[in-house]
């Protein structure tokens, strides 16, 4: 079925967008899915004092804004933005549900999709919730590793995710500075590695740091 579903995006248009670049705004119509060709979205909310928080991320092949796949609601809800150079297809939204109804096995693989997008977005704000800084620093760790690397090993920068310290205290709620520290900490102690904007994360490792009651594992 994937070949099928990247065989209809294919036919509609590529756009490219700059690093930092806003592709889709709050409050704009959801008319428009996006299919990933290549590069990384970031998926943000913007607080009334103006904090911005990183939901989620997605890459190639993936599909946003998913979550509005099958919405009747005629805006968006977050902001949808190129975390790093990137192409998408555009595709229509009715068309794209159109032919999903015509095939079922599809329709099941996309709401497969759906509910692991939405396990995993319920689970990391749980995390966001309940634990402390340097446990939900691990989970996140953990959870981009899981969710865009194929190994026990994972260097974020071959898979052209390129994030800065400041990037992830968004997506943990905490301040920069924070986070620096404990992922200094995390360093010392083997479970990532980094230089700037590049991290190769020890998923056995973190996972081995995960011992403090109450934490929920990845």
């Amino acid at each position: 079925m994937e070949r099928e579903r990247l065989e209809f995006v294919r036919q509609f248009p590529v756009k490219s967008f700059s690093k930092g670049e806003t592709i889709l705004y709050e409050g704009q119509p959801s008319s428009t899915i996006l299919a990933v060709q290549s590069g990384f979205i970031k998926i943000t909310s913007l607080s009334e004092s103006g904090i911005e928080r990183i939901i989620a991320f997605a890459g190639p092949n993936n599909m946003v804004p998913i979550e509005q796949l099958f919405s009747t609601k005629g805006s968006l809800w977050f902001f949808y933005t190129a975390l790093s150079d990137c192409k998408v297809y555009k595709v229509d939204k009715a068309q794209f549900l159109a032919f999903t109804q015509k095939t079922p096995i599809l329709m099941i693989e996309m709401a497969k999709r759906m509910s692991v997008y939405h396990d995993d977005l319920l689970v990391r704000l749980d995390s966001v919730g309940r634990m402390g800084v340097r446990n939900k620093l691990i989970f996140t760790l953990c959870y981009l590793a899981k969710r865009f690397g194929t190994s026990s090993l994972v260097d974020l920068h071959k898979l052209d995710l390129r994030l800065t310290h400041q990037d992830i205290s968004e997506m943990i709620g905490s301040t920069r500075e924070t986070t620096s520290v404990e992922l200094h900490k995390l360093l010392v102690e083997g479970g990532v590695k980094y230089d700037h904007s590049q991290f190769v994360i020890n998923v056995p490792r973190l996972e081995e740091l995960q011992t403090q009651p109450g934490v929920r594992r990845t």
